[in-house]
């Protein structure tokens, strides 16, 4: 499928040799901290994606071939809680940019909603990991509750909610999110999955476990607070989830995001 959005194609799950047909915008690379190859790292790895079965990859292409935003969807890194095998439905939105030049009109949540549209992940629970440290304040000129803003805003129009965890990367800076979409067609089961990996309350987690069909929708109400949106004119994000070339958080992963305002 793919829909057209002021002068940008949003192309999901395309063929390499399409990919191949294109370029990448220089104003994208919040994946490799905008290094002066980060066009080239993307252009290469875009494919091979492609070739992957069980991912998404969505593009959005100007008419002239260019590649000015992307989101990507896959499985966590097995390394991370999230990526725990007991817990296969569960899987990361792990990285949507859009290029400098190319912000603020409206690519960013066409990208995000792309990658949901038909359904495919509707049987699966989708988080984000969004870590303040990955985050491009200096270029954008936000403080951190700005930031913020802008990614509940933008998550929350695709059915984000914020869930409470006490997983050490989210808890290490009070700004640091864990965004989740659980879809429609998620058994209780998985949601008890789900819930043990967040290791909010353990012993709650047993309990539902116990008694799922009764009480896993007050659980989980109790635990994800919904998205208190901010309005901005501008919501744009970049997304990484495994960033090759940091150096001060080398052992998490998560998303990088560049807002523009």
């Amino acid at each position: 499928m793919n829909v057209l959005v002021d002068s940008a194609e949003i192309l999901i799950d395309p063929l390499p040799e399409v990919i191949e047909q294109s370029t990448v915008a220089s104003g994208m690379g919040i994946l490799y901290r905008y290094h002066p190859e980060s066009t080239q790292r993307l252009a290469e790895g875009f494919p091979r994606f492609a070739q992957t079965t069980d991912g998404r990859l969505v593009l959005a292409r100007a008419m002239n071939h260019l590649i000015v935003g992307y989101a990507l969807i896959a499985r966590p890194d097995p390394r991370e809680r999230w990526g725990d095998p007991s817990a296969p439905e569960v899987w990361e939105l792990g990285m949507i940019e859009v290029a400098r030049g190319w912000r603020g009109r409206g690519i960013g949540r066409q990208l995000i909603r792309a990658c949901f549209a038909d359904g495919s992940h509707d049987d699966r629970i989708v988080l984000a990991t969004a870590y303040s440290w990955h985050w491009d304040l200096q270029g954008t000129k936000l403080s951190k509750a700005e930031y913020g803003a802008v990614l509940f805003r933008l998550f929350g129009s695709e059915g984000f909610y914020q869930f409470a965890t006490n997983e050490p990367n989210v808890e290490e800076d009070p700004a640091n999110r864990l965004l989740v979409r659980i879809g429609p067609r998620v058994t209780p089961e998985a949601r008890a999955r789900f819930l043990t990996l967040l290791q909010t309350d353990p012993s709650r987690a047993t309990d539902l476990a116990t008694n799922i069909s009764t009480s896993w929708k007050t659980l989980f109400d109790s635990l994800a607070k919904p998205l208190h949106l901010w309005s901005p004119t501008w919501w744009l994000t970049a997304w990484s989830d495994a960033i090759a070339s940091r150096s001060s958080r080398p052992s998490s992963n998560g998303c990088g995001q560049a807002c523009d305002c």
